[in-house]
């Protein structure tokens, strides 16, 4: 999603609403969640002598958290937090570009998350020892 596609004085106003409205247990749960989970998989395999299953398991696991969770804690979040000092009536002079960084991050989170949730879908149906 293109949280930043308004003009100047929106972008400032529409980031700090998603800001303070994402930040919550159900998301928590959901973003958290999804970064330990296959790691926990993985170990249940594992302990079930399951070794590609688990290797298959922690792979997705490490695309998740390398393409969602690292991605959105070293380029997003920090964003968000300038974003959220910003005033909505004069943002600063480089606000294009930092949207454009946020857009090119949300983008690749986007692709990691999709691929961590079809190799998730895959591994439904897959018989791996």
């Amino acid at each position: 999603m293109h949280f930043f596609i308004r003009p100047g004085r929106q972008v400032p106003t529409t980031q700090q609403w998603i800001n303070r409205v994402v930040r919550n247990a159900p998301f928590g749960a959901a973003y958290f969640g999804a970064a330990v989970l296959p790691f926990a998989v993985a170990a249940l395999a594992f302990a079930a002598h399951r070794r590609r299953r688990a290797a298959a398991w922690l792979a997705i696991g490490a695309v998740y958290v390398g393409g969602v969770f690292w991605l959105t804690r070293s380029i997003n979040i920090p964003i968000n937090d300038a974003v959220a000092g910003w005033n909505a009536a004069s943002p600063p002079a480089d606000w294009a570009a930092l949207r454009e960084r946020w857009n090119e991050a949300n983008l690749l989170r986007t692709v990691a998350a999709g691929l961590a949730f079809a190799g998730a879908v895959v591994m439904r149906g897959c018989r791996l020892r």
